[in-house]
């Protein structure tokens, strides 16, 4: 390939993972040209970890300021025409890189390039095998035929999306130019939750993807409180779309969509306050939902929200 592909990697307390991380992207079949990890202010042994891979990562530091900004830096300090996003505690497969390569060359026009995955926690099983029915060919530009592997896209992959979302930093190739032209990453997102979708929605809406349907990435999931982390999740998703839609970030087809979306959320997010007990946020939340939405029992879960706040 004659373009260089830069790596650009967020990290924060990362160091019992990023070595891992590393081996895997320097194990590539197709070699990348750079690889570039913004430190947001880690305060564990990274140097010791880093140390033994020298000159082959370039290092930049900065104050802590969340996964978004340390990300942007780490593109923006790239120098790459292609840039690769990989976090710091997730797993390219060997050949992750020439499946790239082998979309750039099979289709030369595209600008935006995703593969498949599978997570720590369910190996067994990839993101793509667990859409809901219709969700391939929704998201494909042709019938997606079985031994096929590099699949053109439709123009309307960000609706799809917006139904099923299977597409992780980690697993992502895109242009440079491509990435200027819908504005970069918007540091104020950072420490938002959700808030690599405030990219990739915008990419998506305006990209000539196209995807790989063999998984080429490990996505490493840690512990949490599910429950805690699944409201905080779409409390994060609400705010990454209502910024797209009072900032126009989209072209106007998408808008509708985007709409609903929120809708379909808020909903969610009611709900979910009101099954944790925080009923005074299910009652804010509750305000705010067009009630032709509600069911029987959301009426009963909105009424009791208030009356236990009396």
């Amino acid at each position: 390939m004659k373009d260089s592909i830069s790596v650009a990697i967020p990290l924060f307390n990362r160091a019992e993972w990023i070595s891992k991380t590393l081996d895997h992207i320097l194990a590539q079949t197709v070699s990348v040209d750079e690889i570039v990890i913004c430190d947001d202010g880690s305060t564990d042994s990274l140097d010791e970890s880093l140390r033994p891979y020298g000159d082959k990562v370039k290092v930049v530091r900065i104050p802590n300021s969340g996964p978004a900004a340390a990300r942007k830096v780490a593109i923006e300090e790239s120098v790459g025409s292609w840039i690769a996003l990989c976090d710091s505690d997730d797993y390219w497969a060997p050949d992750h890189i020439e499946n790239f390569a082998k979309a750039l060359q099979k289709y030369p026009s595209t600008n935006l390039f995703f593969s498949n995955f599978v997570t720590s926690e369910r190996p067994e099983s990839t993101k793509f095998g667990m859409a809901p029915s219709g969700w391939m060919e929704e998201v494909s530009e042709q019938y997606i035929d079985s031994t096929e592997t590099i699949v053109k896209c439709a123009d309307n992959i960000l609706k799809a999306f917006l139904k099923y979302q299977a597409c992780f930093p980690s697993c992502i190739v895109f242009d440079r130019d491509l990435y200027r032209s819908v504005g970069g990453i918007h540091s104020k997102v950072s420490r938002w939750a959700s808030e690599d979708f405030h990219l990739t929605a915008r990419l998506f809406a305006v990209a000539n993807s196209v995807m790989s349907t063999e998984a080429t990435v490990t996505i490493n999931k840690h512990d949490n409180n599910f429950s805690r982390e699944y409201i905080k999740n779409i409390e994060g998703e609400i705010l990454v779309f209502s910024d797209i839609l009072h900032y126009d970030l989209v072209p106007l087809r998408f808008r509708g969509p985007i709409k609903d979306k929120v809708s379909d959320l808020e909903l969610q997010l009611f709900r979910n306050y009101y099954w944790s007990g925080q009923y005074e946020k299910a009652r804010d939340v509750g305000l705010r939902i067009k009630k032709d939405n509600f069911c029987s029992r959301d009426w009963l879960r909105f009424v009791f929200s208030c009356f236990r706040l009396l």
